[in-house]
């Protein structure tokens, strides 16, 4: 750290940015609404008689910086280019990093250097040509950072993992020139108490399984069919047409003393006190 307080009071007292200087982070949020969406943030470089908590204290509470000594529009990768892509480290608040410059252009710096990082964003892509000169584009876009790892693949694929839980989605990609959103195929939810499974069609829900540490829940057709094995309400077969099953030979069994056996052939219904048929 002494190295770098010495590099600031010379940066500081001959007036000129050299090719690479250390600078504090002072604003590091983007607009992931533009497309494409540019990683750019601020940095603070240190006076002579300003103190790197002080400093550090002021960028967080999100005063500005009055003195001039704030440079905007630092790139987080060394393109010049707005567009996103490759891997985007992205510093957190209040934390030191190198700043360089492209060909010793004013206003063209980017980070070079980190000391802390608050997330990560990996973006790799590949054009494959298809018919009559059209491209088509493939690609990975991977984000980490303390809240979720979140992982999308061509927009078909999706998945988010976070304390709470784990999400995974197949989605059917949205048509851009007809405007349509994008239309989840099937889901997984994963938590520490249970599992769901889920398909959709035409946006609702088709089919549900889930999976409890004491209940297993099974419905098709939204609702409309559904089978439950609970420990505490017991098993449940429902349907709004008819529950049918097949096998050589069925029992049911009540209790230890009630007991009704159906065969291809017979039926015997059998009771220790009594046994009524309505």
């Amino acid at each position: 750290m002494n190295e770098i307080g010495y590099l600031i009071k010379e940066l500081v007292r001959k007036k000129e940015l050299p090719s690479t200087f250390p600078a504090i982070v002072s604003h590091n949020e983007f607009d992931t609404q533009s497309d494409p969406v540019d990683y750019v943030i601020s940095v603070r470089i240190l006076q002579d008689h300003e103190s790197f908590q002080e400093v550090v204290k002021e960028v967080k509470s999100g005063k500005s910086n009055s003195e001039g000594l704030e440079l905007h529009n630092v790139r987080l990768k060394a393109s010049l280019q707005s567009e996103a892509g490759g891997l985007i480290c992205i510093p957190k608040l209040g934390s030191w990093v190198m700043v360089s410059t492209v060909d010793n252009l004013v206003g063209k710096n980017f980070v070079s250097q980190y000391s802390e990082l608050e997330g990560l964003l990996l973006n790799v892509q590949e054009e494959t040509a298809q018919q009559e000169g059209e491209k088509k584009v493939s690609f990975v876009e991977l984000k980490l950072n303390l809240q979720a790892f979140q992982l999308n693949f061509n927009n078909e694929f999706k998945a988010a993992v976070t304390k709470e839980q784990t999400t995974i989605q197949f989605v059917k990609p949205p048509t851009k020139d007809q405007g349509e959103e994008e239309e989840v195929l099937s889901d997984v939810i994963h938590t520490k108490d249970r599992v769901q499974y889920r398909y959709f069609e035409d946006k609702k829900v088709q089919s549900t399984v889930c999976f409890e540490k004491k209940k297993l829940v099974l419905k098709a057709k939204q609702e409309a069919h559904e089978i439950r094995i609970s420990e505490e309400e017991g098993v449940l077969l429902k349907s709004d047409t008819k529950v049918r099953l097949e096998a050589k030979q069925l029992e049911l069994v009540a209790g230890n003393d009630g007991e009704v056996q159906i065969t291809g052939k017979s039926v015997a219904i059998k009771g220790s006190d009594s046994v009524k048929i309505n």
